[in-house]
């Protein structure tokens, strides 16, 4: 994956949902690997 985007949320479970709902919707994944899921919480600031 070599996208760039921005979400905010309250928590990180808030960020996460987001993120699953882009990544179905935008980037068309209905399927997202550990692998993947790993490196995007390891991506959010807090």
């Amino acid at each position: 994956m070599d996208y760039s985007f921005e979400l905010t949320g309250t928590n990180e479970r808030d960020v996460m949902r987001k993120f699953i709902n882009y990544a179905e919707t935008e980037l068309k994944m209905p399927v997202l690997t550990a692998d993947t899921i790993y490196r995007v919480q390891m991506a959010i600031k807090k």
